[in-house]
Order: structure tokens, then C-alpha cells, then sequence
């Protein structure tokens, strides 16, 4: 038995502005994970996906927010924690998925 996880992302699903190539690969790989979940479930392979919320990186940040714009402020506002995720907290869910 085995299992295969995938990190996509929410706006996969909810779409969101300047994420238009992301969102679109994000979208793929949510439609992968279920098809070959559904073609080798029945193998005892488990397949899942986690779509996790913003973390601040340099790069998303530096491609996401305009100079002047507090990205960071407004993403959190989103997040019903009103926090922004922790790199510990993704590693963990995908330790404990597999």
C-alpha cells in the first residue's frame, strides 16, 4: 500500500487576481489527484491533496504585492485566523496525510 501526496492551493478553486498560471497548473493537479485516486483507490493507493492558505514567502510575496500594498495585512483579514500559515504547520499536515 502506498500514498502520493500533492500541494495545491486554495485559489485552485476560488480563483484569485495575479495568480492566473498558478491557479490554472493548481487546478491540474487537483484533477490529477482525484482521477488517479479514483483509477487506484481501489489498489489500496492513496492519493490526496492539501490546498493550503497564503504563507509569506519572498517569492509570492515579491510577484503578488504592487509596491505600496500590504499584501501581508490584507491576506491575513482572509484567513480565519487572521495569521498567515507557518512553514512547520504545512510540513506537518503533509506528514501526517501520507
Amino acid at each position: 500500500m502506498g500514498a502520493v501526496l500533492s500541494i495545491a492551493t486554495t485559489y485552485a478553486k476560488t480563483g484569485s487576481a495575479f495568480v492566473l498560471p498558478s491557479a490554472m497548473s493548481k487546478a491540474g493537479v487537483v484533477a490529477m489527484t482525484k482521477s488517479l485516486a479514483a483509477e487506484w483507490g481501489p489498489a489500496g493507493i492513496r492519493l490526496n491533496a492539501v490546498g493550503p492558505g497564503p504563507f509569506p514567502t519572498e517569492g509570492a510575496w515579491s510577484r503578488l504585492s504592487p509596491p505600496g500594498m500590504d499584501l501581508e495585512e490584507q491576506m491575513e483579514q482572509r484567513v480565519p485566523l487572521r495569521r498567515l500559515g507557518e512553514p512547520e504547520e504545512l510540513a506537518n499536515l503533509a506528514v501526517f496525510r501520507t
